[in-house]
């Protein structure tokens, strides 16, 4: 299930709203994290991000601080990385992101091999070293208008030595912050 289909609950079925109580959400989204949610969204490893530190705070009251620990379990493989949260010494959370046809494969086998033992939540992405804004991905915020585009200027304009991951690391930065442009939007 991805972030857009939770957002859309209504697209394929009904849903008793009275049933879940109020909602005092005024922004797309937050009615299922809360106005303060931590951590970032959109795109690669943001849904991770906000699932672990809101999974870790209501299941086991553990609040994280700063940026997530991944651990790459094969050192050549960064498009594969793990996330745990310890709690006296045992393991009480397993996060992975998986990303690439390779890497969704290795993470379905590993799963179906560790019988419960596996992860809790695995954020996976057909694109190699993650996407942006894939079409299961929630919308921009509102502040970022549809057509929007980003700041020339603001690009960057090679490689200059950054990683695949790291390029999508800083064009994302970009996307959320509205490209710092003449009718960007502010995110």
């Amino acid at each position: 299930m991805s972030s857009g289909d939770v957002d859309m609950p209504d697209r394929d079925m009904t849903v008793d709203y009275d049933n879940y109580g109020s909602s005092t959400a005024t922004t797309d989204g937050e009615w299922l994290w809360g106005p303060d949610t931590p951590g970032g969204s959109g795109g690669s490893g943001g849904y991770l991000d906000t699932v672990f530190r809101h999974a870790a705070w209501v299941l086991h009251g553990v609040r994280v601080e700063g940026p997530l620990q991944y651990k790459v379990p094969r050192e050549r493989n960064p498009d594969l990385r793990e996330v745990t949260l310890e709690v006296g010494g045992t393991t009480v959370l397993r996060f992975a992101t998986a990303y690439g046809f390779r890497n969704i494969q290795n993470v379905v086998r590993k799963c179906k091999a560790m019988r419960g033992g596996g992860y809790h939540y695995v954020e996976i992405m057909a694109c190699p070293s993650g996407c942006l804004n894939g079409g299961g991905q929630l919308p921009p915020p509102p502040a970022v208008a549809p057509g929007t585009r980003l700041d020339p200027k603001n690009l960057p304009t090679s490689l200059g030595g950054l990683s695949a991951k790291e390029l999508v690391d800083r064009l994302e930065e970009l996307y959320h912050s509205g490209g710092g442009g003449a009718g960007a939007g502010g995110g």
